[in-house]
């Protein structure tokens, strides 16, 4: 069983490329995929064991990059892929303690797309997705956060690609719902964990930490991505109905700590135009 991992940067710090050099090696294998990778940056990682970078002279979203950087590493010979971002700290081990729960599922029949770690942010209070410890070593859930997933090779070639039409968010919801409805299993191990940091800005609102983002940009995905969703056959209308209500109070907290209001006013006009009248294309394949 040959695992690897599928690094997703975007103006990465040092403590960050400090980071994916101390985890990669020729024993972990590790594909890179830079977003708008400033020329002459490449050299800080293209030399680094058991690194393959694809330094992308534009940001070709979160979704692109997870779909570049998983082709590349099944190209290579992997079996199987865990995803990350630049936000998380995955132990050495985290891969194969994932991978060797995910056999045991299958010997238990059930058959998962993907399994991923329980959360942890200190920031968040701790856990960030709950794990129940009493069912087993794992447990069937809706989604998870697309960092720390890993994912098999077989099964990513039954549901198909990330959808890069949602750019960076709604990735994870989506290829996961997608998943279920081909009759995969989305599975959360109860005992990895993994360090994640959520993000800078943030409350705790009822146990649960919901990170702000200030982002206009983000803010026109977010709004328009939740809509594309509610559009899909594949995704409960019960999980959309619910993401559709949050827009409520998300779009005015958006306009409060938004780093331009203005701008933030207008993408969120764009989003709800685009997202409820616009067309989408098939999530499954690659623009």
């Amino acid at each position: 069983m040959r695992l690897f991992s599928v690094v997703v940067l975007y103006h990465p710090d040092q403590e960050v490329l400090d980071f994916v050099k101390s985890y990669a090696s020729d024993q972990n294998p590790t594909v890179v995929v830079w977003n708008e990778c400033a020329e002459g940056d490449a050299g800080k990682l293209s030399s680094a064991a058991g690194v393959a970078l694809h330094a992308m002279p534009s940001n070709v979203g979160l979704a692109s990059a997870l779909n570049i950087g998983i082709a590349d590493a099944f190209t290579r010979g992997a079996d199987r892929v865990m995803l990350l971002d630049q936000d998380s700290r995955p132990g050495l081990d985290i891969a194969r303690w994932l991978s060797e729960i995910a056999d045991d599922a299958a010997r238990d029949d059930v058959h998962p797309a993907l399994i991923g770690p329980t959360l942890n942010d200190e920031k968040a209070g701790g856990v960030v997705n709950f794990a129940d410890a009493s069912v087993g070593e794992y447990q069937n859930v809706q989604r998870l956060a697309t960092s720390g997933s890993l994912i098999d090779r077989s099964a990513y070639e039954a549901v198909g690609p990330m959808w890069e039409d949602l750019f960076i968010d709604c990735i994870d919801h989506e290829w996961c719902y997608r998943a279920r409805d081909k009759g995969l299993a989305i599975l959360q191990a109860t005992t990895v964990t993994m360090n994640h940091n959520m993000g800078d800005a943030g409350i705790n609102f009822l146990g649960r930490y919901k990170p702000i983002h200030r982002s206009p940009v983000r803010h026109y995905y977010i709004v328009r991505n939740t809509l594309w969703l509610a559009r899909l056959n594949h995704v409960p209308k019960a999980f959309s109905l619910t993401q559709v209500a949050k827009l409520a109070y998300r779009i005015p907290v958006y306009l409060v700590v938004s780093s331009s209001t203005r701008t933030t006013a207008l993408n969120v006009g764009r989003a709800i135009c685009h997202g409820l009248f616009g067309s989408i294309s098939d999530p499954g394949q690659n623009r």
